[in-house]
């Protein structure tokens, strides 16, 4: 009598097992799309200088779900494991990065089957600011007229200028998008740019005149 049993395992191909049992040959089927969810998309947002990261997903038994984080795209580590449910019908997953690094944090989840590999969600990127740290900050300096030109999203409170050595040159309160920096002498400078009503540390672009 030939047996023929369908099991959800994991292989890198598809390919086919027999092997003999007490004289009964087992036919295991290795088929990736029934180990692991067909689709398994992951979700992050910002929150509180937080990273919410969450997914929702069907899931074969032993499951386990590897958070991982990359700067790249390419080294990427995990920072969390999480045992699934164990449940046929959709489980939904969050999980709080609660340590992001300052700039871009690359997400993905490596979802495993038991001892063997298996699929990667897709990979999401959330751009991590520190409270003072002003965003989409732009800065354009023409050399012939030493005007400084300045884009941010963000309102700013001030700006101080600083020579090489770090001597303060100038300080602009409530600057406009246009500073006029012809008094001072051709160099590189480093502007040091606050937000209104932050009182911590600020953002720092280096601008040659």
């Amino acid at each position: 009598m030939i047996i023929l049993t369908k099991t959800l395992l994991l292989s890198m191909t598809n390919s086919y097992l027999i092997k003999t049992i007490c004289g009964i040959f087992s036919f295991i089927i290795f088929n990736p799309n029934n180990a692991f969810s067909k689709e398994l998309t992951l979700n992050a947002r910002n929150h509180q200088n937080k990273v919410i990261l969450n997914w929702v997903t069907t899931e074969a038994q032993n499951t386990v779900y590897l958070i991982q984080r990359s700067a790249d795209n390419k080294i990427w580590e995990n920072i969390q494991q999480i045992k699934g449910y164990q449940t046929a019908e959709n489980s939904e997953y969050y999980f709080s990065d609660v340590r992001p690094t300052i700039g871009k944090n690359n997400y993905r989840i490596k979802q495993v089957v038991g001892t063997s590999e298996s699929a990667y969600s897709n990979t999401v990127q959330i751009q991590n600011t520190l409270p003072g740290e002003v965003k989409m900050l732009s800065i354009v300096a023409d050399k012939a007229s030493k005007i400084v030109q300045i884009y941010s999203v963000d309102l700013l409170e001030k700006i101080l200028i600083l020579d090489e050595k770090g001597k303060v040159q100038r300080i602009i309160y409530e600057p406009t998008s246009l500073i006029d920096c012809s008094a001072l002498q051709s160099g590189n400078y480093r502007f040091v740019f606050h937000k209104k009503d932050i009182q911590e540390a600020a953002t720092t672009k280096y601008v040659s005149l």
